[in-house]
């Protein structure tokens, strides 16, 4: 099956999302064919917006019933796939990589996608869901909530010898960003739950995810609910599903971790009985059945259970466990027999590592890499036993640890001309951690070549042919260190990196390094840097060079390649915005003027331009480009310029006054970043405009306690501030 064989029908079901429908929606676009957007009944501009992106709009009366809905959007699907988002979904890919690509040729009924739902800025938990599967017929959401079309691709997978049906998308996640409103959404499904199990007190699925709401939200109705459904399932004895499994589950996690006694016994019995019954195929219920035999020191019976939990494969295929989750049945295992067992049986344990291996989809490598990480004294028991053959699977990871890299390591790779005033800082502050420099100069009149040979540069000389990136190749191909380091002349390292560079490039496995580039603005800006994720660090391999006349890019040949990638807190100070250079900024746009022409879909050129507009004071022009950026279909840019372009429109509609759109650009970015303090700030004045002057305040209140980060002015906030804190005692007496 060839790529463009593969056809995908987005569908999405939404009210009121305009803060978050067209980043949701311009992050998947180039992905699919058609967008089918289910609309519930929003009063705001999602519709407009949606059609904006081509949608094909339904209007549905809500029913309070979330499968019911899916399943009306996927009824109207024409294409061979369904990928079902929420519009706080991200979806987050190299640009050079394509979901498509992926499903050419797959026999799989689905596709698992790694969801990353965020609990604050920089936490977020790791779900793999079934989101992406083929449009048949017998495909459907089930649940009022919790939706999901698990059972009935089973039932298919089940009656048509499908024994693995399922398979997962590589390279890609969605941001997700609906948890960090958790609690507005878990009592809308609170709720929803209620009415449900008051409607079928016999439905235990509903009964389970009532109390998964609760025990989120920390509900002292949880165990009053919990008890009245395990009272439920003994009274009525329901068919075995895995409701009730999690049911059990979770009643013998709350006998244990509240000392219930009373109900220690009925929990254990109960659960045999269940663990029986599912062939101990479900860790969820069999780990707290096995702490209780740990408890009672029948340490010979958990050994026992854990095993046959194992051997079956710990879980159901379909059953998404975090990786701890999954191995941690091994960990116990082995320190079990270790510790409690003899030292025959702990050889014979290892020898069958490979036969309970089987059914959990983990290798050896995996189970014994967790526990090296986190019992090395276990790790060193289990390896002695290993045989050869199981020593060379394991790699390094049982190897002492090799004589470091003697040859150079790191290379500094700069083009200069004219840099006599910068180069001696630049050059300064990586003198002492990069191994050798290389300087190629276009040709410089002043005492450049001077400054570069103090510091021992090797200089090659090359004649200016309009493109960065055959400057940039012709430094690399002379560079001998492992890593490669990009350093402009207004550029240098930032003291607090010295150490953390050369640890970083020593230690990642990575081929790609993103720095913290911190760009210093001019003084008449309210704030003094902004920060954004850059390359600026990468393996020495031929594969890896820079593409792009002006503004050059190293990403697209690295992803290529199949190049990782891996962040640092590096941080490389830019000087270069200070001063507005505005003949280095029209040299820039006619080099960009003339790859447009040849490529006027380049997003990440188009942003490059709006940004050279905006360095122009050419607002109008910024805008354009930027917008263009953002809105093409075909882009090619990563979510931190997305941020950035989000912030630049923002600051551009403030400066004109505009404070809806600076509203709605302003949360966009904070989409991307919600440390963005100038977005923040942004987001505040236009809220204070439209006359929230309380939630104003407490974000500029937020932007004060980080002020020593972010280096915002806010003098004229203090002393908003200040008037505020005066008013506000005479309102408590008012009230």
């Amino acid at each position: 099956m060839k790529n463009n064989a593969v056809t995908i029908s987005l569908c999405m079901i939404v009210k009121n999302e305009e803060e978050n429908l067209a980043l949701a929606l311009g992050s998947i676009r180039k992905h699919v064919d058609e967008i089918i957007i289910v609309d519930t009944g929003s009063t705001d501009d999602t519709v407009k917006i949606a059609r904006e992106f081509g949608a094909v709009i339904y209007h549905y009366v809500w029913n309070d019933d979330f499968s019911a809905a899916r399943n009306f959007a996927i009824q109207q699907a024409t294409k061979e796939w369904i990928f079902n988002l929420d519009a706080d979904h991200i979806l987050s890919m190299h640009p050079e990589l394509s979901i498509k690509h992926q499903l050419s040729g797959t026999k799989y009924l689905g596709m698992m996608i790694d969801e990353r739902s965020y609990i604050s800025a920089d936490k977020y938990q790791s779900l793999d869901r079934l989101l992406l599967f083929r449009n048949n017929l017998g495909f459907k959401y089930e649940g009022i909530i919790h939706e999901h079309p698990l059972k009935s691709i089973r039932e298919y997978a089940t009656k048509n010898n499908i024994t693995v049906p399922f398979g997962s998308l590589a390279e890609c996640w969605l941001n997700h960003s609906g948890h960090m409103d958790t609690e507005n959404k878990l009592l809308r499904n609170l709720k929803l739950l209620q009415a449900a199990t008051k409607k079928e007190d016999d439905n235990f699925h509903y009964w389970f995810k009532l109390l998964l709401t609760l025990k989120a939200l920390g509900d002292k109705r949880f165990s009053e609910n919990l008890l009245n459904a395990v009272y439920r399932v003994e009274k009525k004895n329901p068919p075995l599903t895995e409701a009730i499994v999690g049911i059990w589950g979770m009643f013998g996690d709350w006998v244990i971790l509240g000392s219930n006694t009373d109900s220690v016994e009925k929990f254990y019995n109960g659960a045999a009985i269940i663990n029986e019954k599912t062939k101990w195929n479900d860790i969820r219920l069999v780990w707290p059945y096995v702490k209780i035999s740990i408890m009672n020191k029948n340490y010979d019976k958990a050994i026992d259970d854990l095993t046959k939990c194992i051997k079956s494969g710990i879980a159901p295929s379909h059953v998404v466990l975090g990786r701890e989750e999954r191995i941690s049945p091994f960990f116990q295992l082995l320190k079990l027999v270790n510790s409690q067992k003899t030292a025959a049986e702990f050889v014979q344990l290892i020898d069958n590592l490979p036969e309970l291996l089987e059914k959990t989809n983990l290798d050896l490598t995996s189970v014994l890499g967790f526990i090296k990480q986190y019992d090395q004294e276990l790790f060193e028991a289990a390896y002695l036993l290993l045989n050869p053959d199981q020593k060379n699977q394991l790699g390094d990871l049982g190897k002492e640890q090799q004589p470091a890299y003697t040859g150079p390591l790191v290379s500094l790779c700069m083009i200069v001309k004219n840099e006599e005033v910068d180069l001696k800082r630049c050059l300064n502050s990586v003198k002492d951690v990069v191994d050798e420099i290389i300087i190629v100069d276009t040709g410089s009149e002043d005492d450049t070549l001077k400054v570069a040979q103090s510091f021992g540069a090797t200089i090659i000389k090359f004649v200016w042919n309009g493109s960065f990136s055959d400057a940039r190749n012709i430094a690399l191909e002379q560079a001998k260190g492992k890593w490669i380091l990009h350093l402009d002349a207004d550029e240098e390292l930032d003291k607090s990196s010295l150490n953390r560079l050369r640890v970083q490039v020593k230690e990642t496995e990575a081929d790609a390094i993103n720095v913290v580039l911190r760009n210093y603005q001019p003084e008449e800006d309210m704030v003094t840097f902004l920060d954004e994720k850059q390359v600026r660090l990468f393996l020495n391999k031929a594969d890896h060079r820079y593409q792009n006349k002006v503004h050059e890019q190293i990403i697209p040949s690295i992803a290529e390649h199949s190049g990782k990638f891996s962040e640092s807190e590096i941080i490389i100070n830019h000087y270069g915005y200070q001063a507005n250079n505005e003949a280095r900024a029209k040299r820039n746009l006619n080099l960009l003027e003339d790859e447009l022409r040849e490529t006027p879909q380049d997003a990440y050129l188009l942003f490059k331009t709006g940004e050279t507009y905006k360095a122009l004071k050419q607002w109008d022009k910024a805008a354009e480009f930027l917008t263009k950026a953002i809105s093409n279909p075909q882009g090619n840019i990563t979510n931190e310029i997305k941020e950035i372009i989000y912030l630049r429109l923002g600051q551009i509609e403030l400066a004109r006054d505009n404070h809806p759109a600076a509203q709605k650009y302003a949360s966009a970015c904070l989409r991307f970043n919600a440390k963005n303090a100038m977005a923040k700030y942004i987001l505040a004045i236009t809220i204070m405009y439209d006359g929230n002057t309380e939630k104003a305040i407490k974000l500029f209140q937020e932007l004060k306690k980080t002020q020593h980060i972010h280096k915002l002015d806010l003098s004229e906030v203090d002393r908003l501030l200040q008037v505020f804190e005066a008013v506000k005692p005479a309102e408590k007496v008012l009230n």
